[in-house]
């Protein structure tokens, strides 16, 4: 049986939406604010830098949840 999620996901509650299961790679992104885009071959001062959590599979499973979507995330903590 299909269901047909993009007709129901907004007015059915957390539980009545499909389950979503991401497997992935831990990972970071680094975040750089500039001041503006550079051109080619300049050097430019850094407003800010913030490393996050990311990677495809957090970022797609973010997105799931930001749509209603029951999501969570399988992975390995190095140590």
């Amino acid at each position: 049986m299909r269901r047909d999620i993009s007709s129901t996901h907004a007015k059915s509650s957390q539980s009545d939406a499909p389950f979503v299961s991401g497997v992935g790679i831990n990972a970071t992104d680094t975040i750089i604010r500039l001041p503006e885009f550079p051109s080619p071959d300049s050097k430019l001062e850094l407003l800010s830098a913030q490393v996050s959590p990311g990677g495809q599979v957090a970022s797609a499973l973010v997105a799931c949840r930001r749509w209603g979507l029951s999501a969570r995330y399988t992975g390995k903590n190095r140590r």
